[in-house]
Parts: structure tokens; sequence; C-alpha cells
């Protein structure tokens, strides 16, 4: 044989393709016996949040896990400011609700900033530890209150109580039931008039989410979703259309954006984001 790559290809590459569709397989195999490698979902965040704490900023081994207040909430608020020309929409006597806060980022840059008060819960006990590592430095640390808890669980506020609540990447961790149930809850603590503040993943054009729905989506027992190979988890990726339909009858949609990048161990990530900007009718 004269030219045995003519044949053969890349052997290189080749050895690359099937050992990726080994390991594939291997993880179906796994995800269908119910193992992962982490037992489950707090303990996969726990060991992103433990890694280094420090002065509350926390350095994963899968995500770059900042300190920041993320920079979809920040244009929100600058929105929001916009709309009522200038004034001060969030202070002293506002209480937001951040549900799956993580390291608190979002809620404490509420707080210092404007002095707002609330609650901020996440299932990572080693997320809240470092969200509470951070209030102690605040003026008034009794203000604000950070929680383990899992988002399927009522949320420990009264009625009509919050003037926003955040859900940043959040809630797309629950099953179609617990979606709903966390969208009532969200309703109920909401006063009216209040915003909803929510960023999800969105399928639309995520040619990686539909790889992944397509390879580990038969485990997961609802269209649009998988069970992650890594974290060992549910994750529904939702259509925009999905989400309007899912939420217009209770809250005025007034703003859509589309994001396209993530940091991911410091380098973009490709997957696609939305940020939805809700009113509660």
């Amino acid at each position: 044989m004269k030219n045995k790559m003519a044949y053969m290809g890349d052997p290189h590459k080749a050895k690359q393709v099937w050992m990726k569709k080994k390991k594939i397989e291997e993880v179906k195999k796994d995800l269908a016996a119910g193992k992962s490698l982490y037992k489950n979902a707090e303990a996969f965040w726990n060991n992103e949040y433990s890694e280094n704490t420090m002065g509350g900023i926390s350095s994963g081994d899968k995500f770059s896990l900042s300190a920041e207040a993320s920079a979809d909430l920040q244009k929100f608020v600058r929105w929001l400011e916009r709309q009522y020309k200038g004034q001060e929409v969030f202070g002293l006597g506002s209480f937001v609700v951040d549900a799956g806060c993580g390291n608190g980022r979002n809620l404490l840059w509420l707080h210092e900033g404007v002095g707002v008060g609330g609650l901020g819960y996440d299932i990572s006990e080693e997320g809240i530890k470092s969200a509470n590592k951070r209030l102690k430095l605040s003026k008034n640390e009794n203000a604000v209150k950070f929680i383990v808890q899992n988002l399927n669980q009522n949320i420990p506020v009264p009625d009509a109580k919050a003037d926003l609540v955040i859900d940043a990447i959040a809630s797309h961790v629950l099953r179609k039931e617990e979606r709903e149930r966390f969208k009532q809850e969200v309703l109920r603590v909401l006063s009216p008039g209040s915003y909803y503040f929510l960023k999800s993943l969105l399928l639309d054009e995520d040619t990686h989410a539909k790889k992944m729905i397509k390879e580990y989506g038969q485990s997961a027992g609802e269209e649009n979703s998988y069970i992650h190979p890594t974290m060992g988890i549910f994750e529904h990726i939702p259509s925009e259309e999905e989400l309007i339909n899912f939420y217009k009858d209770d809250f005025d949609i007034e703003k859509i954006e589309r994001s396209h990048a993530h940091q991911v161990r410091g380098r973009a990530n490709k997957r696609r984001y939305i940020v939805l900007y809700l009113r509660k009718k």
C-alpha cells in the first residue's frame, strides 16, 4: 500500500473519536445505573465552592466563580433606573430574594451598594459559608440572611414581602412539576408590580445543549432535558418560546435579552443564555 494514510485517514484523530464514543457509552451505563462522578448536586457545588473561598471569592474546578455581581443583573438594575428616570429603585426598605444564590454575590452587591435587605439560599453549604464570610464585613449584616436550602422547597418568606426575586441560572435544575411550584412561590412572595429577574440556559441555536440532550437525555424522563454526565444532576434547557408561554399569564415580560458566552476555566464557553425581565401582574 503506497499511501496508507490515504486509506486510513489520520490514525491519531480516529483514535480520539473512538475513545470519545467509548467514554460516552461508559457514562451512559453509569447514569443508567444511578452512578456519576458526584453523588448529587450538593456534592458537586460543595466541591466547586470549596476550592478557594478566601474573602468570598470562589474559583471552582469546572466553573470560574466570581465574587462580582452578574453583569446581566447590573444591567437590569441600570435599566430599571432608566425606567424610573434615575431614581433609586432599591434602597434600605427593599427586600430581595436570591434563589440559588451560590456565594451570595448578587444579593451582596445590592446590599453593599444600596443597603437592601433580603434572603439568599442555595443547596451548597460551602457556597453559603462563603456568602456569610463576606456578609460579616457588612455594616448591617442583620439585614441579610443566607441559608442552605434546596430550590424545590418553599421560599421561607412571607406573602408579598419581596421587591425582587433573582433566579440566575438556577431553576433549570428543577423538573416540570417543581418548576411550576417554584413559579407559584415566586408569585407568592413578590409584591404586586415587583420584578422577577430570570437568567436561564437557552436551547435555541445551542448545538452543545442539543448534543447533551441527544446523548444523555434518555434517562432524564423529560423533553429537552438530560442528566449531566459530570455533575449527575438533571438539567432542563428551555426554548425562548417555552419560557414565554410559561410566564406570560402571570407576568408582564418587559424585556428579553440573549447572551452567547460564559466563562469556564477562564475561557469563553459557547452556551446560549436568555435573560427575562418579568413584572408580576
